[in-house]
């Protein structure tokens, strides 16, 4: 959009902290360039409208067909056999709503219920259901528990029915519902990422694609801050975003003490809109950032604003450009003869042929590249649990769909980079490296594209060069993460290149002539060889891809790895994230230094090692367990872990042994063996190793991994003890250990309690248990066992169009 000027006073006249009508007060602590906004501003430098929700249920229950709220501390009780409670209420289209209930059941358990106590919100528009939005599972046996629904209505919604059901199913026993809540605010309170007045006015602004930090502004509203831009002058460098469900354009201006320095306009469907403002010499002032007000919600931000000194930064110096390449699905042996230009890369680089992921599957590895630690250590793809019946009705265990992103204050690469002066950015396509996941932690653009596609890595180029157009290397070195889609599933053949004879009949041709295998069924893995020739043939197109990607960042250092492998049949097997086998974990890193001897390096190495070297490169301090891979390589164990189907399982690798345990599958099952461990070594001729007495020390470092990073209350009970654990919430999953013969974990039908008593010849127990809402259990007799918690991070379940988005690239059925 052009610039211009705005006609009549409008919001210019307003000045913050000054007498009115007079020259504001000079800022007691100006900023001074260079500064990054978004690091150093808080809420107190914003005003504007508040934003609030507009509440549509208050606290209480109202009843059936009333809309307004009544008095707190209300309750709606309904027994087994009643009907479920409804009500239906006009709500506002596009807009962040959330339902949230309180529900304290007795006696809705056992093994005839179906479904527990659970409120469903539906969506509706003329009596027509747009949509449903329900938790993975009902609760049954529990007090006070809060039940929580978040979504964004559509562009059709008029209406939100609520429902409350008490459950269905035999038995008995009743549901109380209590400090029912439900609000909707505008497209504000999305944008802001919260739904009260307490969510954060700087966060990520996503504009199309590309996700960035921001001031974010509303309507009418202003960030206010002081500057001192000196005798030469200072720059503001920021682009103002239009979040996609405001009424309207948006326009934004740029002020200094009063006067308009810049403004432009973003219309619907615009991409960020650029703006570099000189500051004239002066004496200290107050720098405004406006976003007008107008008809209808007016929401966007402004994009990581910047003071730089006029004269330009001090420039990148000797540190040079990253480039990282993350390629999905990419296993070691896959490089080779189908990958020429790789190949010749490695020619003159560092490769590191004993390199391993730490986990199968996209999320916990990638992670653990972006932080430099264990997936233990930053909690990313811990699946959450939900609640499953062991009852005769429902005796298969339910798929686990909803996985957790990073603890909250985990230290990411790029943030690192980011604190020393990096201009960071991060073009990604597979759902699990969201900005949902908490893996946009410092990158100035988070970009996700369509690797799905026939363009696959190419389809990144365009918005590549943007940011690099945008980001020269005179305001600082860069540093750019790529994750290429290929060769994931769908596998692609493309013309001219024809697809294996044996896959014809079990593949489909997509618009433009690529041939493409869906999903590992059995008409497609009847024939291993075949299926590994048309992922060899992605791995080909991959490697044609790379050079264009790599030329445009010349001179810069280049790291390339994969995030996990892929199997085909070899231990039963076809995909990734179902075990810790070596076809899955071995995968390809090199790294290109310039000007450095090539090498090839033998000593055992993880995503974990990169990430501590690309710290060290871009002069960051060291976090985590990792090591520098460009010096001398001290032999370290490797934590493996965080299965995406099946048991969980971990591991631990120490030289050239590995040994992954398997927890128990069975939840609440009653019949609960203990872990069972798997060991697994290779000696220096291919030779099997035998365990021998390296087998206890390992198994007791895998222990101590356990004990830190699996997630619940662990509990350790000594010989001959007898106590029950009791929950004040039903216990949603139990992981026994270690268990001797003589041990016995009762499960009451309940479902709150155990009884344990642990033979007096037997091992310590060691069971890991589980409470709805977190809760804390207890035991009696009081320290009768050791009791302490270990918890990770949470996400809210998967929205309908994210399942759809797994079930695209296989990890979902569809």
């Amino acid at each position: 959009m052009g610039w211009r000027r705005w006609g009549g006073a409008g919001l210019g006249a307003l000045a913050l902290g000054g007498a009115c009508g007079g020259a504001p007060s000079p800022p007691a602590a100006p900023l001074a360039a260079p500064a990054a906004l978004v690091d150093v501003l808080g809420p107190s430098a914003h005003t504007g409208p508040a934003a609030r929700q507009r509440v549509l249920i208050g606290p209480g229950v109202p009843g059936p067909g009333e809309a307004g709220p009544v008095a707190p501390g209300a309750a709606l009780v309904l027994s087994a056999g009643d009907a479920p409670w409804e009500t239906t209420l006009a709500a506002p289209a596009r807009s962040r709503c959330t339902a949230r209930v309180r529900v304290d059941t007795e006696g809705r358990d056992g093994l005839l219920l179906e479904t527990g106590a659970g409120m469903v919100v539906t969506e509706e528009r003329s009596g027509r259901v747009v949509a449903t939005h329900a938790p993975a599972a009902g609760l049954r046996g529990t007090a006070g528990a809060v039940q929580q629904l978040s979504f964004e209505t559509g562009a059709r919604t008029r209406a939100l029915r609520l429902r409350l059901d008490p459950g269905a199913g035999g038995g008995s026993g009743t549901a109380r519902f209590s400090e029912l809540w439900l609000a909707c605010g505008g497209p504000w309170a999305a944008v802001r990422g919260g739904l009260g007045p307490e969510a954060p006015l700087i966060g990520r602004l996503a504009v199309g694609d590309d996700s960035r930090p921001a001031l974010l502004a509303a309507g009418g509203s202003r960030w206010r801050v002081g500057v001192a831009p000196g005798p030469a002058g200072a720059e503001l460098r920021t682009a103002l975003g239009r979040d996609d469900r405001s009424a309207g354009p948006l326009c934004g201006r740029v002020e200094l003490d009063g006067a308009l320095l810049a403004e432009t306009c973003v219309a619907a469907g615009a991409d960020w809109a650029p703006l570099t403002v000189a500051l004239p010499p002066g004496p200290p002032g107050w720098l405004e950032l406006v976003v007008a007000a107008g008809r209808g919600p007016r929401v966007g931000g402004w994009a990581d604003p910047r003071l730089v000194p006029a004269t330009g930064p001090a420039g990148a110096g000797e540190r040079p450009d990253i480039l990282v390449v993350l390629v999905d699905t990419l296993r070691a042996d896959a490089v080779g003869p189908d990958t020429p230009w790789l190949s010749s890369l490695m020619a003159s680089s560092t490769v590191f042929r004993n390199a391993r992921s730490p986990s199968p599957w996209t999320l916990p590895s990638a992670a653990s590249l972006l932080t430099g630690l264990w997936p233990g250590q930053h909690g990313a793809g811990w699946r959450l649990r939900r609640e499953w019946s062991s009852g005769r009705r429902n005796t298969a265990q339910k798929r686990l769909l909803d996985h957790a992103g990073l603890q909250p204050g985990v230290a990411t690469v790029a943030a690192g980079l980011r604190a020393t002066g990096h201009q960071t950015a991060a073009f990604v396509s597979n759902h699990y490296l969201s900005p949902a996941f908490g893996l946009a932690a410092g990158f100035d653009r988070f970009v996700h594209y369509d690797g799905n596609s026939p363009a696959g890595l190419g389809a990144v180029l365009p918005a590549l060069d943007r940011f690099l157009a945008a980001a020269p290397r005179s305001d600082g070195p860069r540093f750019v993460l790529v994750q290429a889609f290929e060769p994931h599933l769908p596998y692609r053949v493309r013309p001219p290149e024809p697809p294996p004879a044996a896959l014809v009949g079990a593949m489909e041709q997509e618009e433009g002539g690529a041939w493409l295998v869906r999903d590992h069924l059995p008409a497609t893995t009847a024939d291993p060889a075949a299926l590994r020739a048309a992922y060899q043939s992605e791995v080909r197109w991959l490697d044609a891809q790379l050079p264009a990607l790599v030329s445009r960042l010349p001179g810069a250092v280049v790291a390339i790895t994969a995030d996990h492998g892929e199997a085909f049949g070899e231990h039963g097997s076809f995909g990734h994230g179902q075990d810790l086998s070596e076809e899955l974990l071995r995968v390809p890193l090199v790294l290109h230094l310039p000007g450095a001897a090539p090498a090839v390096v033998d000593t055992p190495v993880g995503l974990v090692d990169l990430a501590q070297t690309l710290r060290a490169l871009g002069g960051a301090p060291p976090v985590g367990p990792g090591r520098d891979l460009r010096g001398p390589l001290v032999p370290a164990d490797q934590q493996l872990g965080f299965v995406h189907r099946g048991p969980d399982r971990v591991g631990l690798v120490r030289g050239a042994a590995k040994l992954v345990r398997s927890l128990p599958a069975g939840g609440l099952d009653p019949v609960v063996g203990a872990a069972l461990d798997r060991w697994e070594g290779t000696g220096p001729d291919g030779a099997p190793l035998p365990a021998g007495a390296a087998r206890g020390p390992l198994a007791a470092a895998l222990d101590g991994v356990l004990g830190a990073s699996l997630p619940g209350h662990h509990l350790r009970c000594g010989p001959g003890t007898a106590a029950t654990l009791t929950s004040p919430t039903a216990l949603l999953r139990q992981v026994v250990l270690v268990q001797g013969p003589a041990t016995d974990v009762g499960l009451p039908p309940g479902q709150r309690s155990l009884a344990l008593r642990v033979g007096p010849e037997d091992p310590p127990l060691w069971v890991v248990v589980e409470a709805a809402g977190g809760a804390t259990p207890t035991l009696s007799p009081p320290g009768a066992c050791t009791l302490h918690a270990v918890g990770v991070g949470a996400a809210g379940a998967l929205t309908p169009d994210q399942q759809a988005a797994l079930a695209a690239i296989g990890y979902l059925a569809p």
